[in-house]
């Protein structure tokens, strides 16, 4: 803690896990996820959205990261495990994109860190988005295995050592050899972007606990009132950004990512976390390096035109292939590589069609799924009273096939209504063998 390379939260679990000498999936379902307010996150056997993507959010900038924080120092005794996310920066940056979907990792630091029988942990900035080469060696952050070419996440059900979760293979420098990519020179973003962001991250711990007043609009309308004389299309153009965003952020409408305050340190000199912790001296600052077109298309993606006979034409070949099972819109648009909202705009008489089809087949699915369900309880309830067990719902949960859950409402209705006919069948037959025996001593 107190440098760069401070780790993150998901690498502390791993670790506090192997010093209780607990697999990591037990410690996390049994001792964490049960102190979250949302009882939702604990799964059916066994299962847990921390293990899953909620593994990599609990370092981020949201509500999730700081109350896995706290419930860590709860448990631990330990007063600042909110250094381990990005926690502190919950109000002042944008939420979005700020950490990857999955893990990351530099190989050189993996193999520096083994070679010298270092602790092998998971630093916090591999975690960030924006960061695509180590700051340390230069070479590109991986995140598919060498090994099974798969991801995985921050948080997985056992502990994380440099060695991939699916595998077990090393993911230190492949002995292959060095691959192609990581020959190619580092743009004049990523070297800048390499060499801002270990400061940035010693000054993120250094900030209070407590939440900080947004001082970036503030700051944003003095640069845009001091040096571009109140023009917003003059700052847009040198961060290359829209105006409509320069005018939110001046009016704390919209909060920067951690991009954008990159963008404004590359531009005007000022380092990104002056922005939103500090105040700017406009006079100080350096003249304007406006962000050519080349390093603005690694910042963020321009939105290609597409036009409108190409976006109907390739709709119309979906329409007409009727493929099964059908996409939804949203994926079909994703393949043809234009947004949903183009084709709805431009062709909505071909885009209901596709989504009605869509619908069409999720309403038939969600039927077929009912039906399998109600026999897939039945046979199981069967099964119970054929091995003379109780109907309840935990012995229910012992027979029913993996791919109906248990958590199911449907599941408990269902159940509720065969255990209800089972026990009028059962009271049908004991009045029926108390009628007979009534008339027979009648008899005597």
């Amino acid at each position: 803690m107190g440098t760069p390379m401070v780790e993150c939260l998901a690498s502390f679990i791993h670790r506090l896990a192997e010093a209780h000498g607990l697999p990591t999936w037990v410690l996390v379902r049994r001792e964490l996820a049960p102190r979250f307010r949302r009882k939702s996150i604990l799964g059916p056997r066994d299962g847990c959205e921390l293990l899953g993507k909620m593994g990599g959010a609990i370092n981020g900038n949201n509500t999730s990261a700081l109350e896995a924080a706290q419930v860590l120092e709860t448990l631990t005794g330990h007063t600042s495990l909110s250094c381990l996310t990005f926690a502190r920066l919950r109000i002042l940056v944008a939420r979005r994109k700020i950490i990857r979907n999955c893990q990351a990792w530099c190989p050189d630091c993996l193999e520096d860190w083994r070679q010298k029988e270092q602790q092998i942990y998971q630093p916090l900035l591999w975690l960030l988005s924006d960061l695509t080469f180590c700051p340390v060696h230069g070479c590109r952050l991986k995140e598919c295995c060498p090994g099974c070419e798969r991801t995985h996440t921050p948080l997985g059900r056992y502990r994380w050592n440099g060695r991939c979760p699916r595998c077990w293979s090393w993911l230190g420098k492949n002995e292959k050899g060095i691959a192609s990519e990581d020959l190619k020179p580092l743009s004049k973003w990523d070297q800048f972007v390499a060499a801002s962001i270990l400061p940035l991250m010693g000054s993120l711990q250094k900030l209070p606990d407590s939440l900080l007043p947004p001082v970036f609009p503030s700051n944003l309308t003095a640069l845009i009132d001091l040096r571009f004389g109140g023009n917003t299309a003059a700052i847009a153009r040198v961060l290359r950004a829209t105006r409509r965003t320069i005018i939110d952020w001046a009016q704390g409408k919209l909060r920067p990512s951690l991009s954008s305050l990159l963008s404004l340190e590359y531009c005007f000199g000022a380092k990104a976390i002056d922005w939103i912790t500090g105040i700017v001296s406009i006079t100080d600052l350096q003249g304007s390096r406006p962000i050519d077109k080349v390093t603005a298309d690694q910042i963020h993606t321009v939105p290609r035109q597409h036009h409108i006979d190409v976006v109907r034409a390739e709709l119309a070949r979906v329409v007409e292939s009727n493929e099964y099972p059908p996409r939804s819109l949203r994926a079909v648009c994703l393949q043809l590589g234009f947004d949903q909202t183009v084709a709805t705009r431009k062709c909505p008489e071909l885009a209901q069609q596709i989504v009605a089809h869509f619908r069409m087949f999720q309403t038939e699915r969600k039927r077929q799924h009912e039906y399998f369900m109600k026999i897939a309880v039945e046979s199981a309830v069967n099964q119970l009273l054929h091995e003379g067990r109780s109907l309840s719902y935990h012995q229910l949960a012992k027979v029913l096939p993996k791919l109906i859950s248990i958590r199911d409402k449907r599941v408990f209705l269902e159940l509720k209504r065969l255990r209800k006919e089972a026990e009028d069948e059962m009271q049908a037959v004991m009045q029926e063998r108390v009628v007979p025996a009534q008339t027979t001593k009648a008899q005597l």
